[in-house]
């Protein structure tokens, strides 16, 4: 879509466009109504998702999509609404496509995002307290 519209135009257009949903599934709701349709937007060339996990990505994720030429899904996983924490005065954009490294570890690698990224936060914490 985007790069489409900057090739077709020679880079002189932008969409600066942000699509803000809820998402997520596993909040005992029907099969209509639970569903990850993130992977399917983020198989459209030239369209950002971002699937933020706590309130403070939140607030910088969502600076950054509002502030880009370029169209962003911002999906927010319904299991995540009632979330609480720490969200700065100072709130700075976040990059978009770029990952952020939320607890370093030496054992292994667990890759995640949204709702995921919390309960791998979770099992991480578990596990460390049985070593």
């Amino acid at each position: 879509m985007q790069r489409k519209i900057r090739a077709m135009s020679a880079g002189r257009l932008s969409v600066p466009l942000v699509l803000r949903m809820p998402g997520g599934g596993g909040q005992q709701l029907a099969a209509t109504h639970s569903q990850n349709l993130e992977v399917l937007y983020a198989h459209i060339p030239g369209l950002k998702v971002v699937a933020p996990a706590t309130p403070a990505a939140v607030a910088g994720l969502l600076r950054s999509a509002i502030r880009d030429d370029d169209p962003v899904v911002f999906i927010e996983n319904l299991g995540l609404y009632n979330t609480k924490g720490e969200v700065p005065a100072e709130v700075a954009p976040s990059a978009l496509g770029k990952a952020s490294v939320l607890r370093v570890g030496s054992d292994c690698t667990v890759v995640s995002y949204s709702r995921g990224t919390v309960i791998a936060l979770s099992v991480a914490e578990r596990m460390a307290t049985r070593a």
